[in-house]
């Protein structure tokens, strides 16, 4: 009797089974990431109307009427970091494939989101099965880290150092090393936090009673790539502008772990509504539509526990650069780091489908709430409590360049070549204004045009072709036809802020333009003096009149005697007769400024007479606390805060039992960014 021959298992109505069948492995194992896929999209829907912002204009200057490699041979615009490939080839790749439309730039960084989401669902289900794997999958897809990366086009960096880092690893445990070691290189030249994905690999990737030596010989490609792009980045260091903006401090290691723990847990409100998400009670249907898919998965796990090495690891790697910026900290540097979150959410309840759905459902939740708080960290630190960038910060931002670029357009249609326009009273966060003007040059679409801020405007810039000004006024952007007032505005903050150098180049510019030379010459010469060039100084004050000698002024008594009978008319003629001959004398202009501070119609001529007045006695403390007052007012914190500094310096403890001068520190404090003055102007 011939042996009986095995029989191949056999499929419904006697057809041979499929692998899925073979394997026992459970049938629809995509619908419920469907789902999933289906309700992050709802959830991020917005995205689809944002425009473009700020570094966008940058990325799409530099690729723009450029060939391929040109653009990726040339000098980062930022010149920050070596990402050739989220930024360069990206940029140019959909910008030239869609004419530029922020539209297509949000659908490309959503699509590559959903597709980091179902790689690490993939990476889940081997590791762990189905049940993980829609838990990893869908705390990622609601979490509010993804917010910032998919409502910005520069986001694409993260994304897809997110979405190639997590194709490495899956290709890695499939044993396509070369694949992995491609995905790998495409994810570290598009962020450099993907550069821990090689460890990321080797344990997801290692074989059951493999050595290490043994793992990292098979997957020699990708720290191969890794070894590649370390001495790319080393080689081109110098080049580049160094470190970001962010400082490290002793602090941070412990806060980039501490913020990791608060982002992952979604702890971010702002104190004036911190439940938001009651107001905006249509976000729980794609949560709940993703908690009933997990219900259902849940039931399919099995144990594992290199799932809960390769999410500790991720978590961890994900997170560690962060130290780096620490101070300026956003949920979105962790992105990476919450799919390793996920991975350990979904070994912890994914077997369980009440505890699954829970804690999709609750988490999902406090990622809403976080992702709806209106309000952001404007503090540099380490331990502020909210993000410095998040999804408000951009949505404010985006709004309000979006208007001004329309009412700058309604203003001012089409510009000649060669013009040059300059943007006053915007606040750096709305990012309108960078380099010499992208995005200028985007919406009048000629390369020609170059813009910077009014603080920029010099000899240089206005001799190029015509000029434009445009200010923001009741939030709104404004033309000023009349130039020589707001040069003469400018050059006003300049000398109250005692930058003499550009106060002087503003000047000499301002002078051939004005229609009151002899102001501008007149302060021109107090800036000459502040210099140190007195010859200069005494030679341009002598068409005024003035006698440049020191010495007390004998006419200080009658302007005291005045004031101390409110006949300020009386102490102003004195003092204008007084101060041509001892205009040295620091208190004739000391006396002259507190009047005129004190007038509705005085505060210019006045500021300018207290910053003089430093200038002339830098020991006499009152000046330096009147200056203070002076620059507050002008919207200069930081420069009142250096004024104070130079009070309590001169007058020691004595400064410090001063009412007044602590109110007044106590103000400029609230104005600097992390203040509760700036902070409830972001709240408004």
């Amino acid at each position: 009797m011939s042996p009986k021959r095995k029989r191949k298992p056999e499929g419904r109505a006697g057809r041979p089974a499929s692998p899925r069948e073979r394997t026992g492995e459970p049938r629809r194992t995509w619908p419920p990431l469907a789902i999933v896929l289906a309700a992050a999209t709802a959830l991020h829907a917005a995205i689809f109307s944002e425009p473009f912002f700020a570094d966008d204009y940058l990325f799409l200057d530099q690729v723009r009427a450029r060939p391929l490699w040109d653009a990726l041979t040339s000098r980062d615009p930022l010149g920050n970091f070596l990402r050739p490939v989220g930024r360069q080839l990206h940029f140019w790749v959909w910008s030239h494939a869609t004419r530029e439309s922020p539209l297509a730039f949000h659908v490309v960084n959503l699509l590559v989101f959903l597709a980091a989401v179902a790689l690490l669902y993939e990476i889940a289900r081997r590791l762990a099965g189905r049940g993980p794997a829609l838990v990893a999958a869908s705390f990622l897809a609601f979490h509010y880290a993804a917010d910032v990366p998919l409502s910005w086009a520069s986001g694409s960096q993260d994304l897809l150092a997110l979405a190639f880092g997590l194709c490495a690893i899956l290709l890695a445990m499939q044993e396509h090393v070369v694949a992995a070691a491609a995905a790998f290189g495409v994810a570290v030249l598009s962020k450099e936090t993907a550069a821990a994905i090689p460890i990321l690999c080797f344990v997801a990737g290692r074989r059951p009673s493999e050595s290490p030596f043994q793992t990292l010989r098979r997957q020699w490609p990708i720290f191969a790539v890794l070894a590649a792009w370390a001495l790319w980045w080393l080689a081109t260091f110098a080049s580049r502008h160094g470190a970001p903006e962010g400082v490290s401090s002793p602090g941070s290691l412990p806060a980039a772990f501490v913020h990791a723990l608060q982002v992952a847990l979604g702890l971010e409100w702002s104190k004036d509504n911190p439940l938001p998400l009651l107001a905006h009670p249509w976000i729980w249907i794609p949560l709940v539509a993703g908690a009933l898919a997990t219900w259902w998965a849940a039931r399919d796990a099995r144990p594992s526990r290199r799932i809960w090495i390769v999410g500790a690891t991720l978590a961890v790697l994900g997170a560690a650069p962060v130290i780096a910026v620490a101070s300026i900290w956003s949920a979105y540097f962790y992105l990476l780091a919450m799919a390793g979150v996920a991975l350990l959410l979904g070994a912890w309840v994914g077997s369980r489908p009440a505890w699954a759905t829970a804690v999709v459902l609750l988490l999902g939740l406090a990622s809403a709430n976080a992702r709806l708080t209106d309000e952001f960290s404007t503090a540099h630190g380490p331990w502020t409590r909210l993000s410095h960038v998040n999804r408000f910060y951009l949505d404010r931002a985006m709004v309000r360049v979006a208007r001004y670029v329309e009412q700058m357009k309604a203003q001012e249609p089409k510009i000649p070549p060669r013009s040059t326009i300059f943007f006053g009273n915007f606040p750096s966060f709305l990012g309108f204004q960078a380099g010499d003007g992208p995005l200028v040059r985007w919406a009048y679409r000629d390369s020609s045009v170059r813009s910077y801020y009014v603080s920029g405007f010099d000899r240089e810039h206005v001799s190029r072709g015509p000029s434009y000004f445009f200010v923001i006024r009741n939030d709104s952007l404004v033309e000023i036809a009349n130039h020589d007032a707001l040069i003469q505005d400018l050059w006003y903050t300049r000398f109250i802020s005692q930058d003499w150098a550009r106060a002087r180049e503003i000047l000499e510019v301002a002078l051939p333009l004005t229609t009151h030379p002899q102001l501008a010459s007149y302060w021109l010469a107090w800036v000459r003096y502040a210099q140190g060039d007195t010859a200069a100084a005494f030679a341009m004050l002598r068409p005024f009149r003035m006698n440049p000698v020191f010495g007390p002024s004998s006419e200080l008594g009658v302007v005291d005697q005045a004031l101390l009978a409110h006949d300020t008319l009386d102490a102003v003629r004195i003092l204008s007769m007084a101060i041509p001959r001892r205009p040295l004398d620091a208190r004739l202009h000391a006396r002259m400024s507190d009047i005129l501070l004190a007038r509705v119609d005085g505060g210019f001529l006045g500021g300018l007479e207290a910053s003089l007045t430093t200038v002339l006695d830098p020991h006499d403390a009152t000046a330096w606390r009147r200056l203070a007052v002076v620059q507050i007012d002008a919207n200069g914190p930081y420069e009142a805060k250096r004024s104070m500094q130079h009070y309590f310096e001169l007058t020691g403890s004595a400064g410090r039992s001063d009412p007044q001068a602590v109110a007044i520190e106590q103000l400029v404090e609230q104005a600097l960014p992390g203040g509760e003055l700036v902070q409830k102007a972001i709240r408004r």
